[in-house]
């Protein structure tokens, strides 16, 4: 199994544009309340709850909503589905993305913010020397 570090790499941050980068950036650096660990939203993903508006999101959902792509639980659910689809592909192998996740939830919120926001500078990096 991939490691969380390579999944980010190769499979989750290629699929997010430099301003979902940037926003995810800005909540890592300052803690925000409403980016999430061991749910994909706020309220969760739960059944009747399809329609309610999200009120906070995993590190994938949380730039899309902050960006008006995502409005509700149902939308993120499948956001978060899409993009995990296309990287576990760009990866090779069903379930790659497992890895990321175990990582995040299972680190410490200290942690998790401070390991992914490198990452994320890093592939902002990546991202300004390509569009140079």
């Amino acid at each position: 199994m991939p490691d969380w570090r390579t999944v980010w790499r190769n499979g989750l941050s290629p699929l997010l544009s430099r301003e979902s980068l940037e926003c995810l950036r800005v909540a890592l650096a300052n803690d925000d309340s409403r980016l999430c660990q061991r749910s994909l939203c706020l309220p969760p993903m739960l059944s009747g709850l399809e329609e309610w508006p999200l009120e906070g999101g995993c590190p994938l959902v949380f730039p899309a909503w902050q960006e008006g792509q995502v409005k509700t639980v149902g939308d993120a659910s499948r956001h978060f589905a899409s993009l995990c689809e296309d990287a576990d592909m760009r990866l090779g192998q069903l379930g790659a993305c497992s890895a990321f996740w175990c990582w995040y939830d299972e680190s410490s919120r200290r942690d998790a913010f401070r390991e992914l926001l490198a990452e994320v500078t890093l592939a902002l990096e990546g991202k300004a020397v390509v569009n140079a």
